[in-house]
């Protein structure tokens, strides 16, 4: 997984600095009130843009409100900079500027959960090859790994990435979703549980 430097990816001005504090403080604020688990469940919640990711997510972190909920986008959205991008700028740049940064920190923050043996609901389309030792690492750490799969057709996502407000690049959907088809046989052979939900 690529956990590489904020520094190198923001504009040397204040609100760098402001953003830069806000970023090392979030995942200790974040992991204050998680409790560790004595047989820890790291749940992964995949699919392409639009599939319908967040909505299982949400469902699944009503029922089972323990669970250490990671989900890249909603960091985004979160960032304090990202608002004022997509009012000024837009989604797609709003998008470029900042779905980097939120993926560094929401992998800062799965590593920290997986060290503190918290019970994760991960939301993440999962099409990352380097989720292959993610989830061998897991496994080997005692963890149970599930994957909830949703697969939905090309032409569906594309509709509903139309509709929302976040971006994602339409001409990049059938790749990506290739890769997760691909990954998906993989990903089998590693995990506990591996579902497809079908949209």
């Amino acid at each position: 997984m690529n956990t590489g430097c904020l520094e190198e990816l923001l504009p040397d001005n204040a609100t760098r600095q402001e953003l830069l504090a806000w970023y090392n403080d979030f995942p200790a604020r974040a992991l204050s009130l998680a409790t560790p688990s004595p047989s820890p469940l790291l749940l992964n919640v995949a699919g392409l843009p639009g599939a319908g990711k967040t909505t299982l997510a949400l469902n699944i972190l009503e029922e089972h409100p323990h669970l250490f909920y990671i989900s890249f986008d909603r960091l985004m959205e979160e960032m304090p900079p990202y608002r004022e991008t997509l009012r000024q700028g837009g989604p797609r740049e709003a998008f470029a500027r900042w779905e980097q940064p939120a993926r560094l920190l929401g992998y800062r923050l799965l590593e920290a959960g997986l060290a503190r043996r918290l019970s994760i609901l991960f939301e993440h389309g999962n099409a990352a090859p380097e989720h292959l030792d993610l989830y061998r690492r897991a496994r080997s750490a005692g963890y149970r790994v599930e994957i909830r799969f949703i697969d939905v057709e090309t032409r569906t996502a594309i509709e509903r990435i139309r509709q929302r407000e976040r971006f994602f690049p339409e001409e990049a959907v059938a790749e990506r979703h290739a890769l997760l088809l691909a990954l998906n046989e993989e990903y089998k052979k590693i995990v506990n549980t591996f579902e497809i939900i079908r949209t």
